[in-house]
């Protein structure tokens, strides 16, 4: 298991024996918050406050990538890249919460594709390509995205709204072939044709922020309630 140290411009490695391992990363890289991994093997990394990227190898060895951007001087933006996916193509594609999202094909080219609005995150279809949502609830345009490896992408709306304001964000592709997300009390659903379903969370403000799955088993995640760290377990029974 590979994580990023936030503040620490670090790297680690946590091996099925328990071994830990660290690797330096890069000033450049900001405050580092997403990783993700393409078929070698290596690990992309990137960090907050930051138009730069990284891919690490198993070894530790580090080749940091600057990012494409517009304008005279690149952004410092405070939320910085949010996710790294790897496409069915062979990919590597990195959202930013107010950048285009970019793309790294297998050859190491990088382009960038234009979004109407800030993605939170990425999830790779059953299809193999990247999936994003965009917009909130009450708002007319939410949509789920399909980001083609031509950079063309296509949508459908997604219904019905519920009376809430916040996004859906951190979004994980469960077994059951739909993307699942959270928000403050809910559990959200949005199957690839746009359908929304949302569970109730009971207990103090519960807030899951991040998901995992393993070998189509439940979907585990994990968040904070009333202060403490909280960990959910949902059984996909609804395919």
């Amino acid at each position: 298991m590979w994580f990023v140290e936030a503040g620490l411009d670090k790297v680690g490695r946590i091996q099925a024996d328990g071994t830990i391992s660290e690797f330096p990363g890069s000033p450049l890289l900001g405050d580092l918050n997403a990783l993700g991994f393409d078929t070698n093997g290596s690990v992309w990394i990137a960090g907050t406050n930051s138009h730069y990227v990284a891919r690490m190898r198993q070894n530790g060895d580090l080749k940091v990538i600057e990012l494409p951007y517009d304008g005279d001087s690149p952004p410092q933006l405070p939320w910085g890249s949010q996710s790294i996916v790897l496409a069915g193509d062979g990919s590597v594609w990195i959202s930013e919460s107010q950048w285009p999202i970019v793309r790294v094909d297998k050859n190491g080219s990088i382009s960038r594709v234009a979004v109407p609005g800030p993605v939170l995150s990425l999830v790779v279809g059953p299809d193999g390509d990247p999936r994003y949502i965009i917009g909130m609830n009450l708002d007319p345009t939410m949509a789920l995205v399909t980001l083609h490896p031509d950079g063309s992408t296509a949508s459908v709306s997604i219904s019905p709204r519920y009376e809430t304001s916040e996004p859906l964000a951190h979004e994980i592709l469960g077994s059951d072939g739909a993307l699942w997300s959270a928000g403050y009390h809910w559990f959200y659903r949005v199957a690839l044709d746009g359908s929304l379903k949302r569970y109730w969370i009971p207990g103090d403000n519960p807030e899951p922020a991040s998901f995992a799955q393993r070998d189509g088993g439940p979907i585990w995640a994990i968040g904070q309630e009333s202060w403490s760290i909280v960990l959910w377990k949902l059984v996909l029974a609804d395919k």
